[in-house]
């Protein structure tokens, strides 16, 4: 099945579902599936590199990050320093590049730079519009995240509202995404109809085959962890352009 025919066939289950009087659930994770976070990243990397204790500690390592424009296709921060040339710096640097990262990468101030992928706005108002009832599952934790991330669905003009299109972030920072997700999931007591969630995460994924078999899931085919590789024999998608 082709991007474009996976899309639309769920456009199709949901009007139709609609119109017999269903409410079908449609998941979106945040990072990465929705939202293409390396924006956030480029903004983390330049301040970083602005700091008065990297430029006098690290003066070419600074100049480096001050500009950077183009972020690579990839989640871990090595690899970004590669594709900086900056991979031969003390361990020091990158101890501190990390801490800063941490620090900012999963903050609300932060969540604002991230930019909607390719056709993400409009096929989830789509669905929305269609009766489809939206919810973005996220490991986005409540305490650190949520006042972004409900201002960055907003700006972008995602559907929201207190019934039908919902924001669910972990409750702690510390609780594991994957496991997060399926006890959610697990926690869905009327399961008589199809549950569509569309996740970019292989290692959230295999659990969930495994232990939440009611969920529909569409692999979003972007940057994720390598922790595991990417599922066989789900539906693909690199983003959400559309049409019907």
């Amino acid at each position: 099945m082709t991007h474009a025919e996976i899309l639309k066939n769920i456009l199709d289950f949901v009007e139709a579902s609609a119109r017999a009087g269903q409410a079908p659930l449609v998941y979106f994770d945040l990072d990465s599936t929705l939202f293409n976070v390396k924006p956030r990243l480029k903004k983390i990397m330049r301040e970083f590199g602005h700091l008065e204790t990297t430029a006098s500690k690290y003066p070419s390592a600074s100049q480096t990050l001050k500009v950077v424009e183009e972020i690579s296709e990839s989640y871990h921060l090595h690899d970004h320093m590669k594709h900086f040339g900056l991979e031969n710096q003390p361990m020091e640097f990158y101890k501190e590049l990390y801490n800063y990262w941490m620090e900012n990468f999963f903050h609300s101030d932060y969540l604002l730079e991230d930019v909607p992928n390719e056709g993400a706005v409009e096929y989830v108002n789509e669905l929305y519009g269609l009766g489809a009832r939206i919810v973005y599952l996220t490991g986005r934790d409540k305490h650190r995240m949520e006042e972004g991330s409900i201002l960055s669905l907003k700006k972008w003009k995602f559907p929201m509202n207190e019934t039908n299109a919902v924001l669910v972030l972990k409750p702690h920072k510390d609780h594991d995404d994957a496991e997060f997700k399926r006890d959610h999931f697990n926690a869905i007591q009327d399961r008589r109809h199809p549950i569509w969630f569309f996740e970019n995460e292989p290692h959230n994924i295999h659990l969930l085959l495994k232990d939440s078999p009611h969920v529909k899931i569409v692999f979003f085919d972007s940057v994720h962890s390598g922790k595991s590789e990417p599922p066989a024999g789900l539906p693909v998608v690199t983003n959400f352009k559309y049409k019907r």
